[in-house]
């Protein structure tokens, strides 16, 4: 393995174990009521988990490329600024343990080798946190509806990233829908048969491609991935406005040509005078 390579996969080992002593620190530290210098183990690996990032940038660039020492780079910032925000007290313990779980998710986005989502174990126990004695069995559990943001150890509600992304997401499809209808007016297509229409096939066609693009490139961020689903749902949804449109317009259709369809007259024979019976 050349000289390099080594230092990568080193830097790489570096960052994951470090990662995951710092949640597992978080994980153990019951409360909320801390001071900066309690955190000073988490600091400590999360210090060295950012040096050896430091170091991944220089190394991946010679062995990966430039793409791949952009992602170093962006994770090394992001470790940074969580270590500058637990040491000036800046955060609570549920919500570092988020922040180092979205962290180590997006290395793990790049580094295949150190995904822990594709956990078969994880999977099957991951919407089912075990309840405490104090916690009512018959209550529904609120739990979030994007895998990316949960943990055990946080109020089982939607994340506001979550909720950004939902609400944002339909608001951009919306946006497109409405370009789309613009497009139509500018080309003159607006009443056009459906198949002629430019909107159609963008709302259609680009719909079922953003919702399906996630499912086949593995690279994608879970944000990126939520985004563009959601993005490209609402989209689809225009499909029921042009499925009303035609069947409205096939009833427009069938009732003009009743109101238009010849009368045939109706011919009436005469009646013919009986004379009246001769009298003797």
């Amino acid at each position: 393995m050349p000289k390099e390579e080594a230092f990568l996969e080193f830097n790489r080992d570096e960052i994951f174990k470090n990662l995951i002593a710092a949640e597992g620190h978080l994980r153990n530290m019951a409360g909320e009521k801390y001071e900066a210098e309690h955190f000073s183990c988490v600091v400590k690996h999360l210090a060295d988990a950012e040096s050896h990032a430091d170091e991944a940038i220089s190394h991946s660039l010679t062995v990966r490329g430039d793409e791949e020492s952009k992602y170093f780079m962006a994770l090394r910032d992001r470790i940074r600024n969580l270590r500058k925000k637990i040491q000036t007290n800046h955060l609570k313990v549920k919500d570092a343990v988020r922040e180092v779980r979205e962290i180590r998710r997006f290395f793990e986005s790049f580094n295949k080798p150190f995904n822990t989502e594709a956990c078969v174990s994880c999977e099957l126990t991951r919407y089912e946190p075990p309840r405490t004695t104090t916690e009512n069995p018959s209550a529904e559990e609120k739990k979030p509806l994007y895998v990316a943001s949960y943990t055990k150890n946080t109020d089982r509600k939607m994340a506001w990233k979550d909720t950004g992304i939902i609400v944002g997401g339909q608001h951009i499809g919306k946006g497109i829908t409405l370009a789309t209808d613009y497009v139509d007016a500018q080309l003159g297509k607006t009443g056009a048969p459906l198949q002629e229409r430019p909107s159609v096939w963008i709302n259609v066609a680009g719909g079922v491609a953003l919702v399906l693009i996630p499912r086949l490139l593995k690279r994608l961020s879970p944000t990126t991935d939520m985004l563009m689903t959601i993005i490209g749902g609402y989209m689809t949804t225009k499909a029921w406005d042009y499925v009303q449109e035609y069947i409205a317009g096939g009833a427009v259709a069938v009732a003009e040509a009743v109101r238009v369809a010849p009368t045939i007259p109706t011919v009436t024979q005469p009646i013919t005078p009986t004379a009246p019976a001769p009298t003797f």
